[in-house]
Formats: structure tokens, C-alpha cells, sequence
């Protein structure tokens, strides 16, 4: 591995460790206000934050309207996840909410087939493996596999994975090189910032006091897991293929779990373990599979 290739995954596990701390302060958030009004104001924040840094930042000589709509189109992306996740973590534990998230690895590979990317067999069985796990992580006893046994918190985060899984593979493509990282990180936050305020404005009340109450951990998300986070992952994909940095980045989870132990008393059982260890083995299987045959077929 060169030093820029070292470095920019060092930056995504920095992204990952911020990320996967980031679950409890939502989680202590989500206690005090709704999920939309969370997002617009975390974007908000960020995006303020973010802005004298963006307008110094050099553009790119060749920037054109048709570069920013693919920030825009990253920035839908990003908004659908969040809104997801935000919904779902306080129906959830934070370490629940981590190892989930991380499941958007097993979900790259799968939406690759919109790209005409056919995946193998080991890219079926680590997602059945992670999704199996997830049920062990999610039901805490042995009920039957029932909807009804099912935490809906868990299905929450689940369907916010989808999300993230594009986010990533749209900053691996072509969409996530047309601007430079930090006018790219701006230029998502913003948008994020207008469609949060548009929907908390229609469908949540607005509560001041409740929302000085979450403000320390929104300014935690917003300029720690949002400003820097987001702008390590841009700067890090740039030289890191999407696989090995979905690999990286999904150890948020594990910091997740970390976070919940040490900050929140949250303790997995040994059934919480064990799907935890079927998920983490689901999503590496998924993911180092196509390495080692990437690696098999190259020459010596």
C-alpha cells in the first residue's frame, strides 16, 4: 500500500471512529426533539461552519452546472439516510443502531447490479450471513421470526443502509470527483439544510426549549460527525476503491458498540454477540471475496 492510499484509509477510519461515537449523542438528541427538525438543524450548523472553508477552497477549472447537480443528486442520498437513521435510533440501542448501519456493505455489492455488476455467490451468502446476524442482534430472545418479534427501530436503520450504500458508491463514481471535497461536503450539507427545514417546518412543531436542551449534541454531530466525518470520507475515497473503504468505514459500528458500553451502560448479550459477529462476518465475507479474486487473476 503507497502512503497516500495508507493516509486516506487512515482518514476513513478516523471517519468511522467519529461516526460510530456520533450514535449517542443522537440518541441523547432524539430525546429531546423530532428527527426532521435534528436534521435541518445539524445541516444547518454544518453547513454555515463548512462555508468559509468551502468559498477559500480552489475550484476545479471546470466546473459546470452539470458537476453540481450530481452534489445535489449525493445530497439526496445523504438526506434520505439521515432522516432515516434519526427516525429509527430511539426505538433502538446505540450499539444495535451501529452494527445495522454497517450493513450497508453488504448492500453495495447489490445495488452494483443496477450497474450491470453481476455478484458472485460469496456476495449472496455474506449478505444472508449479516441479515441472519441482524435478527439474532435485533430479537432479544428466541421468539419465533415473526414481524411482530422484529424491533421496528431496527427495520428503520435497516432501510437507511440502502441509503448509505449509494452515498458511498456515488462518491467512488464519477459524481464524487467533480468537485473538490470540502465545495462537495458544502454543497450536500446545504441542500440537506433546505429540504430539512422545508419538511420540519411542515410536519414537526418547532419546540425552543427542548431544542436548547439537544443543542451540545447537535454541535457534536454537527461539526464533528458532519464537517469533518463527511469531508475525511470525500478525501479518503478519492484514492480508496469503494470496497475496501466500505470495509473501513463500516467499523463505525464496532465504535458504536464501544460508545454505547462506556458512554450509556449498554451491555450486548451473548445472543447480541453472536449476531454481531454474523454480521461483521457477513459484511467482510461480501467484501473480500471479490478482493481475493481480484487478487487471484492478477499476475505475479
Amino acid at each position: 500500500m503507497n502512503a497516500v492510499a495508507l493516509r486516506s484509509s487512515l482518514l476513513l477510519l478516523l471517519a468511522a471512529a467519529i461516526w460510530g461515537s456520533a450514535f449517542v449523542a443522537q440518541k441523547d438528541a432524539a430525546q429531546h426533539i423530532g428527527p426532521l427538525w435534528f436534521i435541518a438543524i445539524r445541516y444547518c450548523i454544518a453547513s454555515l461552519v463548512l462555508l468559509p472553508f468551502a468559498l477559500h477552497e480552489k475550484p476545479e477549472k471546470k466546473e459546470t452546472l452539470n458537476m453540481w447537480g450530481g452534489g445535489v443528486l449525493i445530497a439526496l442520498f445523504l438526506m434520505a439516510g439521515s432522516v432515516l437513521q434519526q427516525t429509527g435510533i430511539p426505538m433502538t440501542s446505540v450499539a444495535n443502531a451501529g452494527f445495522i448501519t454497517g450493513l450497508y456493505v453488504a448492500f453495495i455489492p447489490v445495488l452494483g447490479l443496477l450497474f450491470g455488476q453481476i455478484p458472485k455467490a460469496a456476495v449472496w451468502f455474506g449478505t444472508a450471513l449479516a441479515v441472519i446476524g441482524m435478527y439474532f442482534l435485533s430479537v432479544p430472545d428466541s421468539s419465533a421470526l415473526t414481524l411482530a418479534t422484529l424491533n421496528r427501530g431496527d427495520l428503520v436503520i435497516l432501510a437507511a443502509t440502502i441509503f448509505w450504500a449509494a452515498h458511498i458508491m456515488a462518491l467512488s463514481s464519477s459524481w464524487g470527483r467533480r468537485l473538490t471535497p470540502i465545495r462537495l461536503s458544502e454543497t450536500q450539507f446545504g441542500c440537506c439544510a433546505v429540504m430539512g427545514l422545508t419538511l420540519a417546518l411542515l410536519f414537526e412543531p418547532f419546540d425552543l426549549a427542548a431544542t436548547l436542551k439537544a443543542l451540545p449534541s447537535l454541535l457534536f454531530v454537527a461539526v464533528f460527525s458532519s464537517c469533518i466525518a463527511f469531508s475525511l470520507q470525500i478525501t479518503g475515497q478519492r484514492h480508496v476503491p469503494a470496497a475496501p473503504a466500505a470495509i473501513i468505514l463500516s467499523l463505525e459500528a464496532v465504535f458504536a458498540a464501544l460508545a454505547g458500553w462506556v458512554m450509556l451502560g449498554e451491555a450486548l448479550t451473548p445472543r447480541g454477540f453472536l449476531g454481531a459477529a454474523m454480521m461483521l462476518a457477513g459484511v467482510l465475507a461480501t467484501q473480500l471475496a471479490p478482493l481475493r479474486q481480484k487478487q487471484a487473476q492478477a499476475p505475479t
